[in-house]
Order: structure tokens, then sequence, then C-alpha cells
């Protein structure tokens, strides 16, 4: 029993969910130098920055990881496709 509020604890099953806040954003998005999520003043790029990326072909939803803080450092594409499982985009 606790002392504060006389009531006696219990055992609950809860599930968490992870990575609920990330911004979605296009593959085409990525590949745009000048698109705000590769500008680090508006994006906060930087190595190991974590944006949910929907792909040009197929439409599935993938992690897109920042491998740098500029404009033209590559993003690396995890999960897009089982014969790709990583796909690197680099900014042009």
């Amino acid at each position: 029993m606790r002392n504060t509020t006389g009531d006696s604890s219990k055992s609950v099953n809860t599930k968490a969910v992870a990575l609920t806040e990330n911004p979605v954003v296009t593959q085409a998005q990525l590949e745009d130098i000048d698109d705000p999520i590769n500008i680090n003043v508006y994006s906060q790029k930087q190595p190991g920055a974590v944006v949910a990326v929907t792909m040009t072909t197929g439409g599935a939803v993938a992690l897109a990881i920042a491998q740098g803080s500029l404009p033209a450092s590559p993003w690396n594409i995890v999960g897009d496709t089982e014969a790709t499982p990583v796909t690197s985009v680099t900014p042009a």
C-alpha cells in the first residue's frame, strides 16, 4: 500500500510507441538541396537526425537518417524496400 494515497500498486501491461513526432517529407524534398529540410537553420539537420520519408516509387514510408548538417549532406533511407533495404540520397 502507498503511504500517500492509500491505494495499492497494480501491474499494468503497457506498450509505448516511439518516433511519433517525426516530420514526414517526400523523397523529392530530401533530394532538393534548397528545400528547408536540407537547411540546418530551418530543420536542425545534423548527423543522426531522423525524418519519415514517403518514397517516390510505391509510396512506402521509410526512415531517413542525415549523415551531416550541410545542405548537400546525404540522407540514408532505411526500410524502403526488401530488395534495397538502405538507399542513399544526396541533395543536389
